[in-house]
């Protein structure tokens, strides 16, 4: 269960940082 938990969360935060890069990305590219 533990295991199962930190794997959640781990997933969790990679997609939300890959989220937020995403944003940045389309940030940068409305700018230009």
């Amino acid at each position: 269960m533990i295991l199962f938990f930190c794997h959640y969360s781990v997933c969790a935060f990679f997609s939300f940082f890959w989220l937020s890069l995403d944003q940045h990305h389309l940030t940068i590219n409305k700018h230009t």
